[in-house]
């Protein structure tokens, strides 16, 4: 070997091991920054095949494909012609992991970009045969340009859409033969219900919640994890991605009133000691909160259509008050601390997350009771709920109006505030057009929270399906309702300015009667 090549390999293992050392001394392995990921990109022309034993997804003991038939090379090549060129799709992995992967921590960014510079590599050689990881990329892809405008740098200079890519990636997978279990396929599977949330396509997104919880019970990743065992990044994914779906599949029970695909829950809460102790909040403390709190609710009601009576709807009130009471001071719904937002960039998301879930959360049984044929409206105890419920319908909608006037482009939990914004926007019109009497507390206030949030979701149109898709069945739904804007009420808009409802044809030719 000449002295050029022994001093360049020296540089690289030397610069190799600099960036494993700066993420090992992470107390949180999915405790990342951009310029390491980055670097780990810079870095990719000298990793080799022999140096990566330790990777999950090459790991000989794993279930990864032994060969791959005529069918599944035919869908490989296919998917591999519709990814960019890698330069954009280097760009598009790293505002992947700059936008979204961070909401929800199920891949590891430095074992991922190993990987993906040894896939790099065999593209071009046409040697890839990663049908797994090619899925994983495709998935990502998917997730990144789904709410990019047009004109969007990243969106521009390729002909795939975002739903080439997801439709590419499904008939991928399709052509991996069963049986063959791995957390990868969990990783573009949750991938996948995200994007379905993006379009605002709920029902496929609970049935993929299904396929992915399968392959989660084979892979054990609904057992968790002994104390006393060392931290390791294929560990805490693994759990992090079972968190992920539990969270999910009682969201999704809850708002579609369909039954919990994962009864299973731990049989004791997992310690959040560490994590709200330590003086650097970590990317997966928000799904660790949301987890302890649906899985405390799990341990009351086997499913949330159990929580069907006024007694029961107060029980669950009071655990949803208690678990809000107890956050940390970084996610407080009152005054929280922002003095790390700039160092911690993650969390200025997620305390709109966390606030607008747990208020969305809270909504959900009153919703269920109130709509049912055989409940009383009119007796008191009913009122109360009512009133309670149009309360935290307010409080819904003012965090998401406050978290959409900070959105940016490819934010990974869109859809939530997406939905939170459509359906409760749409419970309080038909809530408000039912009190003929005007007996509603703050009905004023609701008319303006409703007109404000379809201002926002005819606002998002460009950067959603899912927002585009939601603001026209609210529309359908206002118009049904012969709603007109409360200009009449003079209380201000939760945020911001109101915008016209009937901007393009809403409520052109209405009624003048404010339903309220």
């Amino acid at each position: 070997m000449s002295t050029h090549a022994q001093s360049a390999s020296t540089t690289l293992k030397r610069r190799r091991a600099q960036i494993d050392e700066q993420i090992n001394d992470e107390t949180d392995p999915m405790n990342y920054s951009a310029a390491g990921l980055r670097r780990l990109l810079e870095s990719g022309d000298g990793w080799e095949d022999s140096e990566l034993p330790h990777l999950t997804h090459n790991n000989t003991a794993s279930n990864a494909l032994p060969s791959i038939g005529p069918e599944a090379k035919l869908q490989l090549q296919h998917a591999l012609d519709i990814l960019p060129a890698k330069p954009q799709l280097d760009a598009l992995v790293e505002a992947f992991f700059s936008n979204i992967n961070h909401h929800y921590n199920i891949i590891h960014p430095p074992t991922f970009i190993r990987q993906y510079i040894i896939w790099s590599r065999e593209k071009p050689r046409g040697s890839c045969r990663d049908v797994q990881l090619t899925t994983l990329i495709l998935m990502m892809c998917a997730c990144v340009t789904q709410h990019l405008e047009v004109e969007s740098q990243l969106a521009s200079g390729h002909n795939a859409s975002s739903e080439d890519y997801q439709v590419a990636g499904q008939k991928l997978a399709a052509a991996v033969p069963t049986g063959y279990y791995h957390i990868t396929n969990i990783q573009w599977k949750i991938l996948l219900i995200c994007w379905f949330k993006g379009e605002a396509k709920f029902t496929e997104a609970w049935h993929t919640i299904g396929l992915a919880v399968q392959e989660a019970y084979e892979l054990g990743l609904h057992k968790s994890r002994p104390l006393r065992t060392a931290p390791d990044s294929h560990a805490q994914i693994g759990r992090q991605a079972w968190r992920v779906l539990y969270c999910w599949n009682w969201q999704l029970s809850s708002t579609l009133g369909r039954p919990l695909m994962m009864p299973d829950i731990d049989p004791e809460l997992e310690p959040l000691h560490s994590d709200l102790t330590s003086s650097a909040s970590t990317p997966t403390l928000h799904t660790k909160l949301q987890y302890q709190l649906i899985s405390s609710l799990a341990r009351r009601w086997q499913t949330p259509q159990d929580i069907n009576s006024p007694s029961e709807i107060k029980i669950y009130k009071g655990m949803v008050d208690s678990w809000i009471s107890s956050l940390p001071s970084v996610f407080s719904i009152h005054n929280p601390d922002t003095s790390n937002d700039v160092t911690w960039p993650w969390v200025v998301a997620h305390r709109y997350y966390i606030q607008t879930m747990a208020y969305f959360m809270l909504l959900q049984p009153y919703k269920a009771y109130l709509s049912s044929p055989s409940t009383n409206l009119s007796s008191t105890e009913t009122q109360e709920l009512l009133a309670e419920a149009v309360n935290y319908s307010l409080k819904a909608l003012q965090a998401a109006a406050q978290w959409a006037s900070l959105v940016s482009e490819g934010d990974g939990q869109f859809h939530l505030m997406v939905l939170c914004l459509f359906d409760t926007a749409a419970f309080l019109s038909t809530t408000l057009d039912k009190d003929q009497s005007k007996t509603i507390p703050h009905g004023d206030k609701a008319v303006l929270a409703v007109d404000e949030a379809a201002t926002i979701l005819r606002q998002l149109q460009a950067t959603s399906q899912g927002a585009k898709s939601s603001y026209k069945l609210l529309r359908r739904i206002l118009r049904r309702l012969n709603w007109t804007r409360g200009s009449a009420h003079p209380r201000a808009p939760l945020t911001g300015n109101m915008g016209e409802i009937g901007d393009d044809g809403c409520s052109h030719g209405l009624s003048s009667t404010n339903t309220c």
